[in-house]
This record gives C-alpha cells, sequence and structure tokens, in this order.
C-alpha cells in the first residue's frame, strides 16, 4: 500500500511556499488512487507559507512481506533514493520479488509525493525515515546516493531504530571546493517549468542522473514530476541540495553495524577507490553507472541478501 502524508503538518509541492524564493501560485492536485497501488485520498487545503515536516510525515510504499511484520522473524527492507529522484528508482529490483518480509520505500522530504520542508539535513532526512519503522522493528537499510548517507546515519543509532546492516550504493564521497562553493546558487534556483509533460520527465530524468537509461514515459518518472496551471514541472524542491557532502569519516566512526559499499563501474561521481578507503570490501558493479539498482537490480538484490 501507499501512504500519503498528514495534510495537518506537511506541504507538498505546488502549494503555496518557496520555489526560487517567492511563493508558488499553484497548488498541488489531490493526491488520489495510482493504477496498481492502494493509496489514501488527501486533498489539501490552501496553505500560507512552509510548514515543518515531522518525522514519518512522508510519502511511502509499504509492502508487507511473508514474514514482514514487527516481531517476525525477516527484518524489514528500507529502500533510500538519492537526491533528485523518488522510491521508483526501486521498481526494478522490487519486481524481482524476493524479499520474504515487509519493504518500506519512501520518498525523502522534498522530494516525488513527500512534502516540501522549511529546512533540510541529514539528521532531518534521517528522522523521517526512522519515523516509518515500528518499536523493535529491525531493519536492513538500502540506500542511493544520498540516500545511502541517510541510511548510515540510521546504522549509527542515533535515531533510535534496530538496524541490522547497512549498504550503500553509489555515494559521492570526493567533493572539490567548486562543488561546494556552488550549492547555494542551485538552492536558490527555481525550478523549471515546461510545456508538456515528456519535457518536464525527461528534466527529472537530468537530476535523477537517469536520463539514457530510463524513457521519459516510464512510470519511473510518475511522481518526478507533476501538472501545474503553467505546463509541467518537477516535484523535488531544489533546495535539497544543501545537505551537501557527506560526513563519512564521522559516520563511520559512529556506525554500530556492518556497512558496505558499492558503485558501478562507470559511475561517474564515485569510483570503487574512493570507497575501499572506508570499506576494504568495497563492491563494483560491471556494466553499472550511478544507478546500479536501476540498471542492475538482480546484482543489487544479490548484495542485499547476501
Amino acid at each position: 500500500m501507499s501512504r500519503a502524508c498528514d495534510p495537518a503538518s506537511c506541504q507538498f509541492p505546488g502549494l503555496p511556499g518557496i520555489a526560487g524564493g517567492r511563493p508558488d501560485a499553484a497548488l498541488h492536485p489531490t493526491l488520489g488512487p495510482r493504477p496498481g497501488r492502494r493509496s489514501a485520498v488527501v486533498t489539501l487545503p490552501p496553505v500560507v507559507g512552509l510548514r515543518p515536516c515531522g518525522p514519518g510525515h512522508l510519502w511511502v510504499r509499504d509492502l508487507e512481506g511473508k514474514a514482514g511484520e514487527v516481531g517476525g522473524s525477516a527484518p524489514t527492507l528500507v529502500l533510500v533514493h538519492g537526491l533528485g529522484a523518488t522510491g521508483a528508482v526501486w521498481d526494478r529490483l522490487l519486481e524481482l520479488g524476493r524479499w520474504p518480509g515487509r519493504v518500506l520505500v519512501p520518498d525523502l522530504r522534498g522530494h516525488g509525493g513527500s512534502p516540501w520542508a522549511a529546512n533540510y539535513s541529514l539528521g532531518s532526512m534521517a528522522a523521517d525515515v526512522a519515523g516509518l519503522l515500528g518499536p523493535g522493528e529491525t531493519s536492513i537499510v538500502v540506500g542511493h546516493s544520498l540516500g545511502g548517507v541517510v541510511a548510515m546515519a540510521l546504522a549509527t543509532g542515533w535515531y533510535g531504530v534496530t538496524v541490522q546492516r547497512c549498504l550503500t550504493i553509489g555515494i559521492k564521497v570526493a567533493w572539490s571546493p567548486a562543488e561546494v562553493d556552488r550549492i547555494p546558487e542551485l538552492a536558490a534556483r527555481p525550478r523549471r517549468h515546461f510545456s508538456s509533460r515528456p519535457e518536464a520527465a525527461a528534466w527529472f530524468l537530468k537530476l535523477a542522473g537517469l536520463h539514457g537509461i530510463v524513457d521519459s514515459d516510464d512510470p519511473m518518472t510518475e511522481r518526478g514530476v507533476i501538472e501545474v496551471p503553467d505546463g509541467w514541472t518537477t516535484t523535488q524542491d531544489p533546495r535539497t541540495i544543501v545537505v551537501g557532502p557527506p560526513p563519512m569519516a564521522s559516520l563511520h566512526a559512529a556506525v554500530e553495524v556492518p556497512v558496505r559499499h558499492v558503485c558501478g563501474a562507470d559511475d561517474p561521481l564515485v569510483t570503487w577507490a574512493e570507497l575501499v578507503a572506508y570499506d576494504a570490501d568495497a563492491v563494483q558493479i560491471d556494466g553499472a553507472g550511478h544507478n546500479a539498482m536501476v540498471e542492475r537490480p538482480a546484482d543489487v538484490l544479490e548484495l542485499i541478501e547476501r
């Protein structure tokens, strides 16, 4: 099933809020059932300004497996997407259908069907995801890129959840001073608007690093774009980029469980040699770039199941 955010405490992209420093004029349409999914219908009233996104107030695909209930024998599998994407990047892996327990696939705050928030930080994103897990629910957390950093944060024990192990895919660990200096400029840019859905979807795929891998009419783009009065735009809040470079050394010093780092052999953002500095047994997946879970889902699932 799919759960939408609590309208009393969240704001969705397109509601009056911040876009390039000015209020958006468009309202987000009613969120309703999507093909093949069960979804709560939430009609949101006009809201002025931004409201904080509280822990657990995320759009999440919640798949209940054979043994995945709280207290069951199989740990819950939590799949966390990267910057600019949505939880749909895990669809090809989920289509393999081999996980025996519960599976949680959220859209991070400021992405997809989840609300925009007053602030974006590693801590706030990790707290949001932690809020999806029940007391005593054991999990395996897998994250891509930014989602991998969120997964590591959850594995520290700081957020009150029980993580059995952690797997990351394609974390960008090396940032140049120029890249860091450019973050405020990128965060301040307004969303681009397009006259058609295919154009907006193509731009979403570029932001998510999926251009040339996924077609603009693929279901994976569903929550990445939204229709507004003047056309189409992406659902990501540009300010999500302010999360910035990951504090890899600090996270590794704090994690309490095994962490495995993975990257595609052709990933333009990180190399196997860079990951080995943090994980001597880091894995490189041949035939994959930055989105290995989309390009080589069976290989990624095999690593999860080890």
